[in-house]
């Protein structure tokens, strides 16, 4: 039998340089598209949170992935959610939707203007 050692991530964002932007060490799954390649959020959705685990049920994609892509577990790892902030500050206004929710994948494109509450422009696209 061969052992092949995991290939190590090169992430797109060092370590060194990860901000705090919220309070919360919970945790998220994201693909490589995001961490590795440094694609904005493209489709987010929240299941509900894994009993017994620091997960907050975020799920985070670049919203080009395969289906082939996402059958491979080597293109999706756990993140605090708060690394994904440093990938896309765009999502913190999200963060607090219920399990369940569905964000579409053009909501990265989306501005909001100044006078719209992002979480009212979040309500009108969310399905």
């Amino acid at each position: 039998m061969v052992w092949s050692k995991k290939k190590e991530k090169k992430f797109f964002i060092p370590g060194s340089m990860i901000k705090r932007f919220i309070d919360s060490n919970v945790g998220c799954i994201a693909t490589d598209r995001i961490t590795v390649d440094g694609c904005k959020v493209g489709f987010m959705y929240r299941e509900e949170p894994l009993d017994g685990q620091p997960d907050s049920g975020w799920r985070f994609m670049a919203g080009d992935e395969s289906e082939e892509y996402m059958g491979n577990p080597d293109n999706h790892s756990v993140y605090q959610v708060n690394t994904i902030c440093n990938y896309d500050e765009d999502i913190i206004p999200l963060l607090h939707a219920a399990p369940g929710t569905n964000v579409l994948p053009f909501i990265s494109c989306i501005k909001a203007p100044t006078s719209l509450n992002p979480i009212s422009l979040y309500t009108l696209i969310v399905f």
